[in-house]
């Protein structure tokens, strides 16, 4: 049994125990209703092929048209519907890899890292016209775990295995795992759930970091933009909820971006971004280096209607107001 498997019973148990007291019939009427039903019709091969068809059939090849915003594939439940595949993860993985690949999706809006550069069920980033799927192999079955192998063509064929957990009623996918040659040729194991929990442990430590920069910060130095920001740490990473050029109008009130990697803050104006003004009259990026002094350095892109361009170094301390030291 997996260990969170195992977890997830102990947890059963002990509500089955809370509910029934001292009550010995009632425990045992309760403990055989819990139990997994291994004769359900679900615990066999025929059936758990028959899941994971129905998981894989909704995969469909759409060639892509640049004078369109679409996808180069999508996968869909209904002729009008197309769920991204971080809701068709919902559908069809386990609450455990379901809510750490939330967190993971979290940490990489805060640290400005990408922990999946690959959909986990085409494999790959792209789709090849011929892109096609089979089970292989169903093995390992139990009460509450089971193994899949699959080929998935896709440019090239390939081999994926997918850890499968009985949970909610029926077959969810726990783990996505597939092989790659290391430099020396050799198979290496690629488990998403094990990366997924690393990045999670490595966006906490980044996220510890990231809390000695909340509070205000003012520019430094006689050139450039005369900057004020203020930084606050939230449940969801920092956040910049004051930003402006002192005795400047018009550079406030910003959707703004922000992401903290361990050393460097970028902070981003996110509406001059997606409205197309990105690079042109309406900018605001910040790329600056926490510096062993405590200052932030680095560069600064700046644009308004109303204002003239900058471009160049900044730095910025913390706690500081230049006319007011």
């Amino acid at each position: 049994m997996h260990f969170i498997s195992a977890i997830a019973a102990i947890m059963v148990m002990a509500s089955i125990l809370a509910s029934c007291g001292n009550n010995p019939k009632a425990l045992s009427n309760s403990l055989k209703a819990a139990a997994v039903d291994v004769n359900d019709g679900k615990h066999t091969e025929a059936y758990i092929r028959q899941r994971i068809d129905s998981m894989y059939s909704h995969i469909k090849y759409i060639p892509y048209n640049p004078d369109e915003d679409n996808e180069a594939y999508r996968m869909e439940h209904e002729e009008d519907d197309s769920p991204t595949i971080f809701d068709y993860d919902s559908m069809f993985c386990t609450t455990h890899y379901y809510e750490l690949e939330k967190q993971c999706n979290q940490m990489s809006a805060e640290t400005g890292f990408i922990f999946l550069d690959a959909d986990h069920w085409i494999m790959g980033q792209d789709i090849s016209e011929d892109w096609s799927y089979k089970v292989v192999k169903v093995s390992d079955i139990t009460e509450t775990t089971a193994t899949v192998e699959m080929e998935i063509q896709n440019f090239e064929k390939q081999t994926g295995i997918l850890e499968l957990v009985f949970e909610r009623g029926d077959w969810y996918v726990n783990d996505f795992v597939a092989f790659f040659p290391d430099d020396d040729g050799k198979l290496k194991k690629y488990s998403e759930l094990e990366e997924m929990e690393k990045f999670k442990e490595d966006g906490l430590k980044i996220r510890e970091k990231a809390k000695k920069l909340a509070g205000d910060w003012g520019w430094v130095g006689d050139n450039g933009p005369e900057l004020l920001i203020h930084l606050e740490m939230t449940d969801k990473g920092l956040k910049c909820t004051e930003c402006y050029i002192y005795r400047a109008y018009g550079f406030e009130n910003r959707n703004l971006s922000v992401s903290f990697n361990g050393s460097t803050l970028t902070i981003d104006d996110l509406d001059a971004m997606q409205s197309g003004y990105y690079y042109s009259e309406r900018q605001f990026n910040l790329d600056a280096t926490l510096e062993p002094n405590g200052d932030l350095k680095g560069t600064l892109d700046l644009a308004h209607p109303d204002h003239d361009a900058y471009e160049g170094p900044i730095t910025l301390r913390k706690g500081y107001f230049k006319y007011g030291n």
